[in-house]
């Protein structure tokens, strides 16, 4: 499943988010399997955009300090 909806993906860039649109796409599922339910989904999406954001701020921080 793609998010083809272009308000939501304005909205998530507008709010900073664009990120979780990378994963966004495997959590629907696992929403509709039962594994997951509303608040679990909206928390498993922030705990991906958490992990994005530390991800991205630890290989600027290596590439400023010269880390291959």
């Amino acid at each position: 499943m793609t998010i083809h909806d272009p308000s939501l993906r304005t909205a998530l860039n507008t709010l900073k988010l664009g990120g979780m649109l990378d994963t966004l796409d495997a959590r629907p599922a696992q929403t509709r399997d039962g594994e997951l339910g509303h608040l679990e989904f909206l928390q498993v999406l922030c705990e991906d955009e958490i992990s994005r954001r530390r991800r991205r701020a630890r290989m600027v921080k290596e590439l400023s300090l010269g880390v291959n």
